[in-house]
């Protein structure tokens, strides 16, 4: 434990250095586009998804409560990879992961394709969304995360 706590990842940043507020601004965007692809935009996708592949909405909507269900079982070894490598790292993996889940999305005419897409975004999820980013605000700003900002 004591050589996490030296080790050069683990350096506390005060939350008013300008390198603070550019760390808070990517995490913001990068949290908006996360959401927005990989977790709103479906209740508008999933009906037309349904139609062109004529598949139930039992499937279509299934294979994304599975991402919810893989993006759980994935956020305790994300949250591993977190702490050891740090949120630049993994997120920044989980957004290119999230790229090859959508790419297989794109592709999927048939449910086992689909249903791995949907495994790929499930595993993206736990990598860039909420948990990954407040892992990332607290390991890179350790207890002055609570202060808040102070211009």
């Amino acid at each position: 434990m004591a050589a996490a706590i030296t080790s050069p990842t683990h350096r506390v940043a005060s939350m008013n250095q300008p390198q603070s507020w550019k760390t808070i601004a990517i995490l913001a965007v990068t949290q908006v586009v996360s959401w927005g692809s990989l977790y709103y935009a479906f209740a508008i996708l999933g009906p037309d998804i349904e139609r062109e592949l004529g598949w139930r909405a039992e499937t279509v909507f299934g294979a994304f409560s599975w991402s919810l269900l893989v993006a759980g079982l994935a956020s305790t070894p994300a949250g591993i990879l977190l702490d050891r490598y740090g949120g630049r790292l993994v997120m920044g993996s989980g957004s290119l992961l999230s790229g090859l889940g959508f790419i297989l999305l794109s592709h999927a005419h048939g449910t086992t394709l689909y249903f791995l897409a949907w495994t790929v975004l499930g595993v993206a999820m736990a990598a860039v969304l909420y948990e990954a980013a407040f892992a990332t605000i607290n390991h890179q700003f350790g207890l002055s995360a609570r202060q808040g900002f102070r211009p």
